[in-house]
C-alpha cells in the first residue's frame, strides 16, 4: 500500500467546560454537554479518518473563571477511548495558551489512553482569573474502526462531559494482484488487471459504488501512447500536430472488496535513460474517504469536489486531469485524447483524497510478423553521409510486427534488388541496365536473395556499390500470402573529395581580409585521408558567391589575379535560374549552363581562381562555394568557405570644415578607378564635395604650388587644403573633423615597389610629411589606432639630421596631432641630443624643416606592403 502524502489535520476540539471554582475548599457545579463548542479550525469539521494521525487541539472556556492559584501545578488529564494510539505524542511538545496571551510549552506524559499536562505556577499569571485554556498540537492516531467517540478531560477541580469525535470509514489499502511485475504482454493487446480494496482494519471493502481508477503510464509517469500506426518510436518531444492519442484510464467499482478490468498495453516504446524502453507501469488508485459527511457510505463519489462545506479534508490531492494535461497547459482540451474523446471528461477534473496501490510493471513484447523493413549502414561513410564507391555497405532486413518492431521472422526469404537512380517507384519498369552493384553473402559470393535465420528477426547482407550517385534498394518478400516490399536509398560518392582553401591577399593586423582587395582560392581533390590526388579527367568548376545567405550580385571572380583596389573579375558568382523539380539543387544540371565555369584540368593537383570583393562588402560575411562536376560520370561534389571582410581603410585623418588644414601620406594610396596610377586626392577624400571653394597648396622647391584634386598624393610631401563649408548647418563644434580623409594604401606586387620613399630637400624651409612605422613603445595611451600612427621623431628625420637645424610644428589648428612646437635635432645642445629626438611624430602630420646644406634627403621608414600573387 502506498499513500502519496501524509497531511496533518489540526482538528480543534473546543470543549467549553464550567470548572469548579476552587477557593477555600468549596466545589462548584459541573457544566453540561450543551456548553461545548467544537469545530475543525482548518476545514470546519469534526469528522476524521480512521487510522489517520492528527495534531489535535482543545479549547477550554472556563465560565465562571477560576482563580489562578487553583490551577498552578495541577494536572490536566486528556483521556481518549480504547483504539486511539497516543504514542505519537510521546516526547512531542504541545503548546498551551492561557487567556489568549500567556504562552507555555509542555511535553505531556503519556500513559495508556491518557495524556497528562501540568500547568506550572511560574508559567501562569501571578494573580487574577483564568477564563480560557488552549491546548494545541497533541498528536494522536485514530482507531481503524469507524464510530462516534468521546474524549474526556479531568482535573482535580473540574471534569467535562463527553464530546463526540466522528471517525469515518476509511480505505486502508489498495493492492494489485494481477498483473505481477514483470509480466510480458503482446503490444496492442489487453492485460487483465485485478486487485482488492481493504479498510483501515484490513477487512475487504464492502461498498460497491467506490471507484477504482486504473491507468497505464511509462516509466517517466506520462500517459502511455495509444499507437495504431507503424511508428518506429515515440520521442520525448510529443508536440507533433498538438494532439497525441493516449490510453485513457478505466474506472471500475469493487465488488465485495475485489475488482477486475482490462487495459491496453502499448505496442511502441519510448526514450528512457539514454536508451529505449518497452516497460510500462499499471497503476490503481481509489478514494481514501467519502467526500460528504453522512451515514450512507454507498454514495457515488463521481462529481463531488472539494467545494462542499461538509467535505472531509483530503490528505492528498491528486487530479488525474492535471497529470493528463502535462504539456500544453489550459486550452489544450484534446491534447490527450482517445478516439476523439477527451480523457479529462472521464474524471471532470475532480479532486479527492487518493490512495495508490504499488504499481506493477508490464513489458510490451512484439506481435506476429506482418511486414519487412530495411536499414542501410556502413563503415565507409563520408562527412556528408554519402557512401563511397566500391566500399562495402551493410543492408539489414527485419521482419516486423504492426508496430514496426522486429519480430520472429524465421526462414523468411527476401529477394534483393539495387537500382541506379532516385525514387524506387520510378525504377520498377526500367531494364537491368540500371543495376547499381552486387549483394554478397558472408563468404563474398554474389547473391540475389537471403533467408532470415531460425529464431532471428533480422538478416544482414553486404552490398558493393558500382556506380556513384543515388542508389535505391528493394527487399521483396511474401508474408501470409501478401507481397511486401521494403525500400531504402543512399547516395554514393567517389573515394576522393573536393577541398577548397580561400586565403586573403591584403589583410589587417589580425590577418582579416580587407574588402576591396582580391581573395586567392584553391581547389583540389583529396582522398579520405586528406592526401592530394591528381585529376583523372577534366572537371568543370563553377564558383558561387554568397552574401548574407543570398547569391551576391556585387562580388565577382576570375582565373587571373589583378592586385588592384576595387578591381572586378570577368566572371559572375551568381546565375539566373529556376527549376520545377522538388529536389532541385542550385547547381542542377538543367541550369549548369547559366553559370560561369572554368576547367580543373586532367592530371592537375590544384587549380586557382580569385574572388574580387568590392569595398562596400566591408563588415559582411562572404561565402565562397566551389562545385565540381565530372564531365564523364556526371558526379557532383561541392564545398564552401566563409570569410569575414573588414574595412579597407588603414588610416584616417579628420579635417575641419571651411578652414585651412594640412595633411600628408606615408605611402602611396590605392586608386579605385585606375590601377595604372596611384591614388589621388579624390581617393583620399571619398566623401568630399569638390567645388571652387576648395584649394590645395603644396610648398615644393621653395615655392607654393596649386595642386589638382586629380593629382597623385605623394608620400613625404605635405599639403594644405582650404576645405569647403559643411553641406548642412552644424554649428561651430560640428565643423571639427567634419571631413574625413580615408587612407587605403596601395600594395606592391614586386620587391622594387616596396622600398620606402625618398624625397630630396632644398636648402632653407621644407614642408614635409613622414613615413613612420607604428612604434610599439608608444602604443600605450593611443585611443584611435587608425588616427594615431606614431614613432619617435628621430626615426622619421634621421636621414636628414646632418643638415636639419630646426623643426617647426604648425600645430593642431591646421590638423596636426603632434603636441610639441619646436624641435632641435642637430644644434649641439643637450635638448637636441637627449630630449627633442624622443618627441612623438605622426603619420599624416605636416612639419616644417629648416635645411642648411645641399644634398639632404628625407627617407621614409616604411614602404608599400608586398602581396603574394
Amino acid at each position: 500500500m502506498q499513500v502519496k502524502r501524509y497531511g496533518k489535520l489540526a482538528v480543534v476540539l473546543s470543549i467549553m467546560v464550567l470548572f469548579c471554582f476552587v477557593f477555600a475548599g468549596t466545589a462548584m457545579a459541573y457544566p453540561s454537554s450543551e456548553d461545548y463548542d467544537i469545530w475543525a479550525s482548518e476545514f470546519g469539521t469534526n469528522v476524521v479518518k480512521a487510522s489517520a494521525t492528527y495534531d489535535y487541539s482543545l479549547r477550554l472556556k472556563l465560565e465562571p473563571a477560576i482563580n489562578v492559584f487553583a490551577l498552578g501545578n495541577k494536572p490536566i488529564d486528556i483521556v481518549f477511548p480504547d483504539g486511539f494510539d497516543l504514542s505519537p505524542a510521546e516526547g512531542q511538545t504541545v503548546q498551551v495558551i492561557v487567556n489568549g496571551d500567556r504562552l507555555m510549552q509542555i511535553v505531556p506524559t503519556i500513559s495508556g489512553q491518557t495524556a497528562t499536562l501540568v500547568l506550572q505556577s511560574q508559567n501562569l499569571p501571578e494573580s487574577g482569573e483564568v477564563r480560557k485554556i488552549e491546548i494545541q498540537g497533541l498528536r494522536v492516531t485514530n482507531p481503524c474502526t469507524p464510530d462516534n467517540y468521546c474524549i474526556e478531560v479531568h482535573s482535580p477541580c473540574f471534569d467535562f462531559n463527553c464530546m463526540a469525535l466522528k471517525v469515518v470509514q476509511t480505505v486502508g489499502s489498495i493492492t494489485l494482484t494481477e498483473p505481477l511485475s514483470v509480466t510480458p504482454v503482446v503490444g496492442g493487446s489487453l492485460v487483465e488487471v485485478k486487485g482488492e480494496v481493504r479498510d483501515a482494519c484490513g477487512n475487504l471493502w464492502t461498498y460497491n459504488t467506490w471507484p477504482v481508477i486504473i491507468d497505464i503510464v511509462d516509466l517517466k509517469g506520462r500517459p502511455a501512447i495509444d499507437g495504431t500506426d507503424c511508428i518506429p518510436g515515440i520521442s520525448d518531444d510529443r508536440n507533433g500536430d498538438g494532439r497525441v492519442d493516449v490510453i485513457c484510464p478505466v474506472i471500475v467499482h469493487p465488488v465485495n472488496g475485489t475488482f477486475a478490468a482490462t487495459i491496453k498495453v502499448p505496442g511502441q516504446g519510448y526514450d528512457y535513460q539514454d536508451g529505449y524502453s518497452y516497460d510500462y507501469l499499471v497503476r490503481a488508485r481509489t478514494v481514501e474517504v467519502q467526500d460528504i459527511v453522512g451515514d450512507d457510505m454507498n454514495i457515488d463519489l463521481y462529481g463531488y469536489g472539494l467545494n462542499s462545506d461538509d467535505m472531509i479534508p483530503a490528505t492528498d490531492k491528486w487530479s488525474l486531469a492535471a497529470e493528463l494535461d502535462w504539456k500544453g497547459g489550459p486550452g489544450y482540451g484534446n491534447y490527450w485524447s482517445l478516439n476523439d474523446v477527451n480523457c479529462n471528461d472521464i474524471f471532470g477534473g475532480q479532486d479527492h483524497a487518493w490512495i495508490d496501490a504499488e504499481p506493477q510493471t508490464v513489458t510490451s513484447i512484439t506481435d506476429t510478423l506482418v511486414d519487412v523493413s530495411m536499414k542501410v549502414t556502413g563503415d565507409f561513410v563520408q562527412s556528408d553521409d554519402d557512401y563511397i564507391l566500391n566500399k562495402p555497405v551493410n543492408v539489414t532486413f527485419c521482419g516486423i510486427d504492426k508496430f514496426c518492431r522486429p519480430t520472429d521472422a524465421s526462414g523468411l526469404k527476401v529477394d534483393l534488388l539495387a537500382y541506379q537512380g532516385g525514387e524506387v517507384e520510378e525504377r520498377h519498369n526500367d531494364d537491368a541496365g540500371y543495376v547499381a552493384g552486387v549483394f554478397l553473402d558472408a563468404s563474398g559470393n554474389q547473391i540475389s536473395h537471403v533467408f532470415v535465420p531460425a529464431g532471428q528477426s533480422c538478416v544482414t547482407v553486404t552490398f558493393m556499390p558500382a556506380v556513384t550517385g543515388p542508389i535505391s534498394f528493394e527487399g521483396r518478400t511474401i508474408i501470409n500470402g501478401v507481397a511486401k516490399v521494403a525500400t531504402a536509398s543512399i547516395n554514393v560518392d567517389s573515394e576522393y573529395q573536393i577541398a577548397l582553401e580561400v586565403l586573403p591577399i591584403v589583410t589587417d593586423g589580425n590577418n582579416n581580409p580587407h574588402a576591396g582587395w582580391p581573395l586567392k582560392a584553391s581547389v583540389w581533390l583529396q582522398d579520405e585521408d586528406g592526401n592530394l590526388i591528381s585529376a583523372t579527367e577534366d572537371w568543370e568548376v563553377i564558383v558561387a558567391l554568397w552574401e548574407n545567405g543570398a547569391l551576391s550580385k556585387k562580388a565577382t571572380w576570375d582565373t587571373s589575379l589583378n592586385v588592384c583596389f576595387n578591381a572586378q573579375g570577368t566572371k559572375r558568382g551568381f546565375a539566373d535560374f529556376y527549376s520545377d523539380k522538388d529536389d532541385f539543387a542550385w547547381w542542377d544540371e538543367t541550369c549548369w549552363t547559366d553559370w560561369d565555369t572554368y576547367i580543373h584540368p586532367y592530371c592537375t593537383t590544384k587549380s586557382h581562381f580569385y574572388v574580387y570583393t568590392p569595398s562596400e562588402l566591408a563588415g559582411k560575411n562572404l561565402v565562397v562555394e566551389a562545385v565540381v562536376r565530372s564531365k564523364v560520370t556526371g558526379q557532383v561534389m561541392w564545398t564552401q568557405q566563409a570569410v569575414y571582410l573588414v574595412s579597407p581603410v588603414e588610416m584616417v585623418r579628420g579635417l575641419d570644415a571651411e578652414t585651412w588644414q594640412t595633411f600628408s601620406t606615408p605611402k602611396y594610396l590605392a586608386n579605385s578607378k585606375d590601377c595604372t596610377r596611384y591614388g589621388t586626392f579624390k581617393d583620399l577624400l571619398p566623401g568630399y564635395v569638390w567645388d571652387s571653394e576648395t584649394l590645395i597648396l603644396s610648398f615644393q622647391n621653395g615655392s607654393w604650388r596649386v595642386i589638382s584634386p586629380d593629382s597623385v598624393v605623394e608620400p613625404l610631401m605635405c599639403y594644405y587644403i582650404r576645405t569647403r563649408q559643411p553641406l548642412t548647418p552644424v554649428g561651430a563644434s560640428g565643423r571639427n573633423d567634419y571631413w574625413v580623409a580615408k587612407y587605403v594604401f596601395d600594395r606592391a606586387t614586386g620587391p622594387s615597389e616596396m622600398v620606402p620613399p625618398v624625397r630630396h630637400l632644398n636648402r632653407g624651409w621644407n614642408s614635409v610629411g613622414l613615413a613612420l612605422e607604428q612604434n610599439p613603445l608608444l602604443e600605450n595611451g593611443i585611443e584611435n589606432p587608425l588616427r594615431e600612427q606614431t614613432d619617435f621623431l628621430y626615426h622619421g628625420i634621421g636621414s636628414a639630421c646632418d643638415c636639419c637645424k630646426l623643426l617647426w610644428n604648425p600645430g593642431d589648428s591646421v590638423g596636426n596631432l603632434a603636441r610639441w612646437s619646436v624641435a632641435a635635432i642637430n644644434s649641439g645642445t643637450a635638448p637636441a641630443w637627449v630630449l627633442d629626438p624622443l618627441y612623438s611624430a605622426y603619420n599624416g602630420d605636416n612639419y616644417w624643416m629648416y635645411i642648411n646644406c645641399e644634398g639632404a634627403d628625407l627617407i621614409g621608414t616604411i614602404g608599400l606592403d608586398l602581396v603574394d600573387p
